[in-house]
């Protein structure tokens, strides 16, 4: 087993991949991504987390959190479980069925222009990966969110890739 260091962020923000076991499309059904969202909602609420951003794909999802009361670990955890409880609860699963990859990638958000770039990662994935051509056409992201709030313009990304991304290789 390996020994992963988690570093204490402090108050800063932290953007978090997590994915599927073997990448297999779990949160491929519309239902499942729902599921997931209102897990990691729940979770918030109870431990006090905020939500910056996040997409959810079929095998994976990112965000970013600036945690509360807890560890971001146990944050993960917390949604990791409850989301493999409800979901197997849900489709009628065996025990046995393995949803996620044991680990999870983490970055601390170092300044401003780094939670940037990885709000704009977040925000282009589900373009990256083809599900859409357009960073507004995919519901399952705060994009449009972030719109709302004049973060971002509802065109953004829609004619190329943004420069921000380019270069980051997160998945």
């Amino acid at each position: 087993m390996t020994n992963i260091r988690r570093y204490d962020p402090g108050n800063r923000p932290v953007f978090i991949t997590a994915v599927t076991y073997l990448r297999k499309p779990f949160l491929r059904e519309d239902g499942h991504k729902e599921l997931l969202l209102a897990v990691m909602r729940e979770v918030k609420a109870s431990v006090g987390f905020k939500m910056h951003a996040y997409v959810i794909l079929n095998d994976h999802f990112h965000w970013i959190i600036t945690p509360g009361n807890g560890s971001f670990s146990k944050t993960m955890q917390s949604v990791k479980l409850r989301f493999v409880h409800r979901y197997k609860k849900a489709v009628k699963a065996s025990s046995s069925t393995t949803i996620w990859q044991r680990r999870f990638w983490d970055h601390v958000i170092r300044d401003t222009d780094d939670l940037h770039r990885h709000m704009d990662y977040i925000h282009y994935n589900a373009v990256k990966h083809g599900y859409v051509v357009m960073p507004k056409d995919y519901a399952w992201s705060s994009f449009r969110t972030h719109v709302a709030r004049s973060h971002y313009v509802l065109d953004w990304g829609a004619a190329s890739v943004p420069e921000a991304v380019k270069e980051m290789a997160l998945e």
